[in-house]
């Protein structure tokens, strides 16, 4: 039996669910799945799901270090018994949970230690979190049964013996185009001229730059901005929306089948992260998964992103900071459809030969067996 737990996390989230849990379950891996969004019990494709009430529900940190310690305790895992959890938040209840004689897993998503430097708190707080952060990870290093890391620069921090790599990438039929020459009509039609942004929402994500740079396009092309996912902070939605309605769309969180339609009817999608410590290294998922609908990215000029957007030619570079460059951007890519058609079908080949899920979930099922752990049938 593997134990899957977030506490941070919607639960049918796309990494935990629709991809490891799914290839788990698929390899003959019997789930439990512990999860902490108030959404209730329930069991599903042979996974029993168990709710413990949202974490993030309260209000401040007293709040959520009890729930997560009730979580620890409620959960009755025992000694031997695999934990595979996927929040930097619960570190310190996992640490416990393997000095208990749990069998350890540590997801790791994000680079915890630079993710806090870029919080909005006082930097000596900032600097005492990350720090903690740091030890905690140090610890689980030796306490923990192993490391699933979702990006290369994460893998590098954890010792190579314990580490796998399972990175993020789409599944290779999820987002494909259902005949190739729809992708090619609509990016030569002049009616359909939507840019997409998927994802959560917010001012370090360039959510203030790809508005105003949407605003300066508008004055040349006939364009609408589709946004799709939660903001946070929930007002920024107010902020970014005010007197914009003509050329923005918000349509909040949306389903996977609705992502798909979403990027179908797309020219061109849109990541532009500012260059915080935690973003520059980072291999964000939208990316892949314009990629793999076939739609051309502009994307944030880092390093590691210059390295996949020019060696495939999937897209355009740009200064996040600056909406300009990126209005710049979008008015090239709707004026030149020949190009954008091929940038598109770039990507979507360079998902199909490499960055694809099929390949990572190998990945995750070699690290499960390298662990020794054994499937259990139903």
């Amino acid at each position: 039996m593997i134990h899957v737990l977030t506490v941070g996390h919607q639960r049918f989230d796309t990494r935990i669910w629709i991809k490891q849990i799914t290839s788990l379950v698929n390899a003959g891996y019997k789930v439990k799945y512990h999860v902490a969004d108030g959404q209730g019990n329930q069991a599903i494709n042979g996974v029993e799901v168990i709710d413990y009430g949202s974490v993030l529900a309260g209000c401040g940190a007293w709040y959520r270090l009890k729930r997560m310690f009730n979580i620890m305790n409620q959960s009755g895992l025992k000694r031997g018994e695999w934990v595979h959890f996927h929040d930097g938040i619960f570190l310190p209840f996992a640490l416990f949970m393997a000095l208990k004689g749990c069998k350890v897993i540590y997801d790791v998503h994000e680079d915890y230690p630079k993710q806090v430097m870029s919080s909005r708190f006082p930097w000596l707080l900032k600097k005492l979190w990350s720090y903690a952060i740091f030890l905690m990870e140090l610890t689980g290093m030796y306490l923990f049964k192993g490391i699933c890391a979702a990006t290369p620069s994460i893998a590098k921090r954890f010792p190579i013996k314990k580490t796998s790599l399972v990175q993020n990438f789409p599944l290779l039929d999820e987002f494909q185009m259902p005949v190739n020459t729809i992708r090619i009509k609509s990016m030569n039609s002049d009616k359909i001229n939507n840019v997409l942004f998927l994802g959560g929402v917010s001012i370090p994500r360039g959510a203030i730059e790809m508005v105003k740079a949407v605003e300066l396009a508008s004055k040349k092309i006939p364009i609408k901005l589709i946004i799709a996912g939660n903001f946070l902070p929930p007002g920024l939605k107010t902020m970014i929306n005010q007197d914009r309605n003509q050329f923005i769309e918000t349509v909040g969180f949306v389903d996977r089948k609705t992502a798909a339609r979403l990027l179908f009817e797309s020219k061109m999608g849109l990541v532009l992260f500012h260059p915080e410590p935690n973003h520059i290294e980072s291999q964000p998922n939208k990316l892949f998964e314009y990629m793999s609908a076939g739609i051309p990215v502009i994307a944030s000029d880092f390093p590691l992103w210059r390295q996949v957007v020019e060696e495939i030619g999937c897209g355009v570079l740009v200064d996040p900071l600056k909406p300009k460059s990126i209005a710049d951007a979008i008015i090239w890519l709707s004026q030149n459809p020949e190009n954008a058609s091929e940038m598109g079908r770039a990507g979507r080949q360079a998902v199909e030969q490499k960055y694809n899920w099929t390949v990572e979930e190998q990945k995750l099922l070699k690290f499960y067996r390298d662990n020794q752990i054994a499937v259990e049938t139903y």
